[in-house]
């Protein structure tokens, strides 16, 4: 395959290669999982939680870590909730990622 053809691995498809060795679960019912995962690179999206999603890399696995989960935390279930219902009006996001078992709000995940 020559470098500029791309390979894609479907949301399900990294599950269940990956899901043992990372410790991932689904939260909330496993939609999307036919979403297309066309790169290796994963974004923290920071500054998309903040609300500038110029420039904003909807087609990589989103990691949201220590500091994405408290600032969702500390902004209230609303304001997370218009947040990332912004970053999911792309249509290309794979999947979000939320490390640190960090548990998110049964609110939340409806709402996305």
């Amino acid at each position: 395959m020559s470098r500029r053809q791309k390979q894609s691995l479907s949301v399900n498809d990294f599950f269940a290669q990956y899901g043992e060795q990372l410790a991932l679960s689904w939260a909330g019912e496993p939609i999307g999982g036919e979403r297309p995962i066309t790169t290796p690179i994963v974004n923290r999206p920071g500054l998309a939680l903040a609300g500038y999603v110029n420039y904003f890399a909807a087609n990589r696995i989103q990691i949201f870590g220590t500091g994405e989960c408290s600032y969702l935390t500390e902004i209230g279930e609303d304001k997370a909730i218009e947040r990332l219902n912004r970053m999911m009006d792309f249509n290309e996001l794979p999947c979000l990622i939320a490390s640190r078992n960090f548990t998110v709000p049964e609110r939340v995940i409806d709402a996305i």
